[in-house]
């Protein structure tokens, strides 16, 4: 039955019981007719899966559903890769358990693929913060066609502060992904922001969209939201900093790239988020970071001479490259300073 479908959806759980209901009623609201809804069971362990052979047996499209499980939890990235593996339409489209999408999504970056022959396309997403009352953060990109190589990474890199590096609410065409041998990694956060950095460098055709359909439900126990515990055990930011640096040693292979300074500073901007935060967390932080770990985590991917060859963001990658050279006293008043004005920029 999956062979004539389209479209796969595909939709990781884990502990998401009391918003599965709501995700899984929004896939299968949509206005498009070839789409299987593909359910990987991650150990889930708290009866989410009765949630899904509920509307298995009582919707009217519960026979779109397919579930696939795995013998127990092994991660978000994981479950991914096995929704690649177990993917048998031409194209793939990824959503979080727990966040909703408007009915005509699939339709419309369908009919975008088609017109463009597109390889990815992408739309824009809804933030509700529902840390704050539900406030709504939209995240839109402009409408945009790449028909040529570089053109994406370059777009991406250059605007990291707006382009969402979430693999949700991307139409991927598989056999193009596929081909890329592109897998997540095995990380407790942020392997999307690796798998999606590495992947856009192999896109020659996609297209972005102004148009807001996926809602991503930004919670306070969100299982990525770790900063925001009382005590934070280092080795979590370990694992923060290592996806940056599993990025950084990519980046080394791409200095001949007219976009290579974005990337590169994007990263460098990405770590000192890291130390701002390690900086600003330190009380909760056990064990503690040392000034030397800090200034480790700031070392840029290039030597000064290949930065100074840079075509893009040159300078801005020197002065972050002088972060790790700083005597530390300098380092941590010149973290602080960014702490505070970027706090201060919140309010």
């Amino acid at each position: 039955m999956s062979q004539a479908y389209d479209v796969t959806i595909g939709m990781p759980v884990y502990r998401s019981k009391p918003y599965l209901r709501e995700s899984l009623l929004s896939a299968l609201a949509q206005s498009y007719d070839g789409i299987e809804v593909l359910v990987l069971d991650d150990g889930d362990d708290i009866g989410s899966m009765d949630v899904v052979r509920e509307l298995q047996e009582i919707h009217p499209r519960g026979s779109h559903i397919r579930i696939v499980a795995s013998p127990k939890n092994e991660g978000v990235g994981a479950a991914r890769n096995h929704i690649i593996d177990e993917t048998v339409t031409p194209f793939l489209y990824f959503m979080d358990s727990d966040d909703t999408i408007e009915p005509d999504t699939i339709a419309l970056l369908m009919e975008q693929q088609r017109q463009y022959r597109a390889q990815m396309v992408f739309a824009s997403i809804e933030t509700l913060e529902l840390r704050n009352g539900g406030m709504s953060v939209p995240h839109q990109y402009p409408h945009l066609v790449i028909t040529q190589g570089d053109e994406l990474p370059a777009y991406a890199y250059s605007h990291y502060g707006t382009f969402q590096s979430s693999v949700c609410n991307v139409l991927i065409d598989v056999a193009f992904l596929r081909q890329t041998g592109m897998r997540f990694t095995d990380a407790a956060y942020w392997e999307d922001l690796v798998f999606l950095n590495e992947l856009l460098p192999h896109v020659e055709r996609a297209v972005l969209l102004p148009r807001i359909t996926y809602h991503y439900q930004f919670r306070l126990n969100s299982l990525s939201q770790f900063q925001d515990r009382e005590v934070i055990d280092k080795s979590e930011v370990l694992k923060n900093v290592g996806c940056i640096e599993r990025l950084k040693q990519f980046c080394k292979q791409l200095s001949h790239k007219p976009y290579a300074g974005f990337l590169s500073y994007a990263l460098m901007m990405h770590d000192l988020y890291i130390v701002g935060h390690i900086v600003l967390k330190r009380r909760q932080l056990h064990p503690a970071f040392s000034c030397k770990e800090m200034q480790a985590v700031m070392k840029h991917p290039f030597g000064l001479s290949t930065i100074l060859s840079l075509r893009r963001y040159r300078w801005r990658n020197v002065v972050l490259d002088s972060l790790s050279y700083m005597p530390s006293w300098l380092f941590l008043w010149v973290v602080w300073l960014f702490v505070k004005l970027k706090m201060k920029k919140k309010k």
